[in-house]
């Protein structure tokens, strides 16, 4: 099936095909199947946004009227128990929620932010200074292109001062449009941090507490941030990049959460009314065309579950994830196996003989175990972890012993084992640290293959310059 294109100030952009016209385990099976030949931990980004980006244009279909029916009632519940609790917030145009479970660690402030719009006398006032001062500029001889242009990016003092002005706007109300939603995750203290994340991802409740001033750009503890995607003539333009700024899975997690508020609180049919408009419509993306099958496969999974982060997507999200992490090390491997033999044959075989490389940021030796298993470690900025490479299997750890990653040796290279082992060993979980850890692993031991390649040439080979 042909794929379609939009043109957008001139240029074609490839969009995908309508999320609904999709099979998300075919589509899914296809992303998985791709080898290209370069590294695939981006891959996994990109499924991930674009199932993020469905579900985010779904749940801000309702997020304005969400936010107001928390002011009202001050506290919303879900099915599933998590309770947001409206807070006390710095800005009158947005609607602060304080969000937590009593079983589950750790919180979230979620705040919606509405477009700001002037009192009735305010934006009079602002006219009459605006018609003022393009007298002015006319009166100077500026063209009217010239005084569009100052308008925008070169306003007066005066007009700089008038927006600055808080008393200036009115508060929000229903049926504002809203201008984005911010997410935060929360570390309680000895009530712990969201799962999914780490605890120096998340910000201490009592920094952020009573909420004094919104975050912008970035923070410690950002999980969301999104905005409607929309044309300058109100028209949707959906796509499947991600937009403004996110903590890994931790995204997902907030999304899920906030899903089920609204599924619990009578939302639910217009979130599936805006998940069937978003299916029959097919998605721009920016960027390499070859990566259209990895935006389909997110948006696929994302509309198959209607619209939500469940349990299903993220199950999903995690199986490419894995597939991913194979496709590195297999593609890896023979390097990082001549590393290991050849950092035995050159005695690097304790802490104390280490070889480093990139600044120290690398320091590594390796190691033959009784069962006669291939083992390297490797000390990095993040981290210390142990590869073992043995015959039909690999086991990446982080010390002292946190296996992160477990691939079975397959007809057509490795192949993730990520399920619970047949020795009753538990299933690897999906989280931000055990993607960074797997990730790390592949990236110091390749780029300690390299440099020792380079540092002790063959006979016949010439010293790199």
């Amino acid at each position: 099936m042909k794929r379609p294109v939009q043109n957008i100030g001139g240029i074609d952009v490839p969009m995908t095909l309508p999320p609904g016209e999709l099979n998300p385990a075919e589509a899914m099976a296809a992303a998985i199947a791709a080898r290209p030949g370069y590294d695939r931990r981006n891959d996994a980004t990109a499924v991930n946004d674009a199932a993020k980006a469905f579900a985010a244009e779904v749940f801000l279909s309702v997020a304005g009227d969400l936010a107001f029916l928390a002011r009202e009632r001050a506290t919303l519940s879900s099915e599933s128990g998590w309770e947001a609790r409206l807070v006390d917030g710095p800005s009158p145009q947005a609607v602060d929620l304080l969000i937590e479970h009593p079983e589950e660690p750790g919180g979230w402030l979620v705040s919606i932010h509405f477009r700001e719009q002037f009192t009735p006398e305010a934006s009079e006032r602002h006219d009459a200074l605006l018609a003022r001062k393009r007298q002015e500029w006319k009166d100077m001889g500026k063209t009217e292109k010239e005084i569009m242009i100052m308008e925008i990016f070169d306003r007066s003092a005066e007009i700089k001062a008038f927006g600055k002005d808080r008393a200036n706007y009115r508060p929000a109300r229903p049926g504002d449009r809203i201008e984005r939603l911010s997410g935060t995750a929360l570390n309680l203290g000895a009530r712990g941090y969201p799962e999914a994340i780490e605890a120096s991802d998340a910000s201490p409740a009592r920094e952020v507490l009573p909420l004094r001033k919104h975050p912008e750009g970035w923070w410690r503890g950002i999980a969301l941030e999104i905005s409607p995607q929309i044309r300058p003539s109100g028209e949707d333009m959906p796509g499947t990049a991600d937009r403004g700024r996110s903590g890994f899975l931790a995204d997902l997690q907030l999304l899920r959460i906030l899903g089920d508020l609204a599924d619990s609180n009578g939302f639910g049919e217009r979130m599936d009314a805006r998940t069937r408009e978003l299916a029959a419509t097919s998605w721009v993306h920016f960027g390499d065309e070859r990566r259209l099958a990895l935006a389909e496969a997110g948006l696929a999974v994302a509309t198959f579950s209607g619209g939500r982060i469940d349990g299903a997507v993220l199950e999903e999200l995690a199986h490419f994830s894995s597939w991913c992490a194979a496709h590195d090390l297999g593609q890896n491997l023979e390097d990082i196996e001549a590393l290991g033999r050849n950092l035995i044959a050159a005695g690097v075989t304790s802490r104390e003989s280490a070889y480093d490389c990139n600044d120290l940021r690398d320091i590594g030796h390796a190691g033959q175990g009784e069962d006669g298993a291939l083992w390297l470690r490797t000390e990095t900025q993040h981290g210390t972890y142990r590869l073992e490479i043995r015959e039909r299997q690999v086991l990446a750890y982080r010390e002292p012993g946190t296996l992160v990653g477990r691939f079975a040796r397959g007809p057509g290279g490795l192949e993730p084992d990520y399920g619970p082992a047949a020795d009753g060993a538990g299933g690897i979980p999906h989280t931000a640290r055990m993607v960074r850890d797997m990730n790390g692993i592949i990236a110091s031991l390749a780029s300690m293959a390299c440099c020792f390649d380079e540092d002790h040439p063959k006979e016949d080979e010439t010293p790199a310059p």
